[in-house]
């Protein structure tokens, strides 16, 4: 053959060559990250000390919804705290034993402008388990509210043969009672809210013991528990409204449940993640009520705007606060709530079925591979040296893009996306497919 001809072939077999490694390479790619997707999606089904991997890291980002919506919490919930200004303007403490009694007195006069002025749900968000003379006064305000048309909702921490561990008197006088639940992770990322409680571990819901934030929300509608539906991860409440559901995320023996000591070590727990409101939706009066102007001249007029609404009651302690993780670079940290926010978070997060929850396993695994291809692209993006940068610039755009995604599906779809574990299967792919490509000199 002459010389033209050779130059042909030569050519031809090392496109051939070049088309091989290229096939040879992508299948690496490919395999690559289905193992890296595996393996990234195998991790947080682990279990450690009784609850997932996932659950244990953080893993999620309830804070971008303070950052794309202002004002998550609702506007039928209000806050009537005691504080500081309220214990000066009483003038007595509120963790001084003796004034226990006037507080249940200033309790009474509280609840009686609130059912006078039309709340349709009282939730003490703190509990009553001593004794004093002002119970017989507090019990008395309950019942002329549940005259009136206001449900009362009473917290409280521990059951005591089968029933709330509170005042009798008390107890008895409310016609709903919720457990003071929270259970939290290590790395507080978020709270998780044992919806219903099951303290014998059966699923017979006239057994149910209900949370606080979900006993409030039953007040609300004036339904009951029906029943359970665990295809559906759902609980469906029942009334003359019609049928509601609620979705929960986990169902956790007790043994791994600390924190909810009313749920005791033979119970179940049916759990939903808590969406954590920004601090400035407590900032403010739109939230609040003044709980000393509710004692005051203008009690009537205050108290007007709790009708139709769910009102708190309770106190904001400084020496009892509990964490929220938010964004560093925007809140410099961790941020801290008070019980009565926290629990006007969980009814939020009830009454609008805004709790979040996680993918399952099956398409977790989907969306960390589909991650892992797009930056295994970017990484295989052009041959010419000068184009390399490109695919740092693919990289980026992947990432921003996800990030916003991860966003707006937590905010409107309420799910939840392992964003750590998605964030390194994108930078791990795409050094894997670089190296392998550098190995093919591609």
């Amino acid at each position: 053959p002459d010389e033209r001809t050779v130059a042909l072939l030569r050519r031809e077999r090392r496109e051939l060559s070049r088309a091989l490694r290229l096939l040879r390479l992508r299948g690496l790619v490919a395999g690559a990250v289905l193992a890296v997707a595996g393996a990234l999606t195998a991790l947080p089904a682990l279990r450690f000390e009784g609850r997932p991997l996932e659950e244990r890291l953080e893993a999620y980002s309830p804070w971008l919804a303070g950052v794309l919506v202002p004002d998550p919490l609702d506007s039928r919930i209000l806050l009537a705290s005691v504080t500081e200004r309220t214990q000066q303007a009483r003038g007595r403490g509120f963790d001084d034993p003796p004034s226990l009694a006037a507080w249940r007195r200033d309790h009474a006069a509280v609840l009686d402008a609130l059912s006078r002025g039309g709340a349709r749900v009282v939730v003490f968000t703190q509990f009553f388990e001593s004794a004093t003379a002002g119970d017989s006064a507090l019990a008395g305000a309950i019942r002329r509210a549940e005259t009136r048309g206001t449900r009362v909702v009473l917290g409280f921490r521990d059951l005591e043969d089968g029933r709330p561990r509170l005042v009798p008197g008390i107890r008895d006088a409310a016609g709903a009672w919720g457990a003071l639940c929270m259970v939290t992770r290590p790395v507080p990322t978020g709270w998780v809210i044992p919806l219903v409680i099951f303290p014998d571990g059966g699923s017979d819901p006239s057994t149910a013991v209900s949370s606080l934030a979900a006993a409030a929300v039953t007040a609300y509608h004036g339904d009951h528990l029906a029943r359970l539906e665990p295809s559906r991860r759902r609980l469906v409440y029942a009334g003359a409204g019609g049928e509601r559901s609620l979705a929960y995320g986990h169902v956790e023996p007790g043994t791994n449940s600390e924190g909810c000591s009313a749920l005791g070590p033979d119970g179940v727990a049916f759990e939903g993640i808590l969406n954590s409101s920004p601090r400035r939706a407590f900032a403010g009066t739109r939230h609040r009520l003044a709980y000393e102007a509710l004692l005051g001249r203008n009690a009537g007029r205050e108290a007007e705007r709790a009708r139709g609404r769910i009102v708190l009651v309770g106190r904001d302690n400084p020496a009892n606060t509990f964490p929220v993780t938010t964004i560093p670079v925007l809140s410099r940290g961790k941020e801290h709530r008070y019980a009565g926010e926290l629990q006007a978070d969980a009814i939020n997060s009830v009454l609008r079925g805004t709790l979040l929850r996680p993918l399952s396993t099956l398409v977790q695994f989907l969306v960390t591979a589909g991650l892992g291809a797009a930056a295994a692209a970017a990484a295989l993006h052009g041959r010419a040296r000068r184009r390399r940068g490109r695919g740092l610039l693919l990289l980026g755009g992947i990432v921003a893009g996800y990030l916003a995604s991860a966003a707006l599906v937590m905010v409107w779809a309420h799910v939840l996306l392992n964003v750590w574990f998605h964030l390194l299967a994108i930078v791990v792919s795409f050094v894997v497919a670089r190296v392998i490509r550098r190995r093919y000199a591609l």
